[in-house]
């Protein structure tokens, strides 16, 4: 995953192409109901990211078995977007690897979304 992450060089982050895609999924899904919303939800996103780049340490371990999940974290979006979660790896930079709506059993299923 290291060489697709589209880094930014201000912060110390990047996202995955699955990150990208989350982004744009959850985007135009808030988008059908709340079209003003929709800019907000990926301001609020990269809002998380930055504080992520600055403080890496900020999310809990997300605690799952298996040693590909080693070091995984995630952090929930700051309200009203507080039922998306964004996961990540602290690495030379924080690597975003997916923003999940947090109704999807990525607890259960973790193989499915990492």
């Amino acid at each position: 995953m290291g060489d697709s992450l589209r880094a930014h060089s201000r912060m110390n982050w990047g996202t995955t192409p699955e990150a990208d895609a989350d982004l744009i999924r959850g985007r135009k899904w808030i988008e059908a109901d709340h079209p003003e919303a929709a800019q907000r939800f990926l301001a609020t996103a990269r809002e998380c990211f930055d504080r992520l780049g600055q403080l890496p340490e900020l999310g809990p371990l997300a605690r799952l078995k298996g040693e590909e999940f080693k070091g995984l974290r995630f952090l929930v979006l700051d309200p009203p977007f507080n039922k998306w979660i964004v996961f990540y790896r602290v690495r030379r930079i924080v690597e975003i690897l997916r923003v999940l709506y947090g109704t999807q059993d990525w607890r259960g299923e973790p193989k499915r979304f990492f």
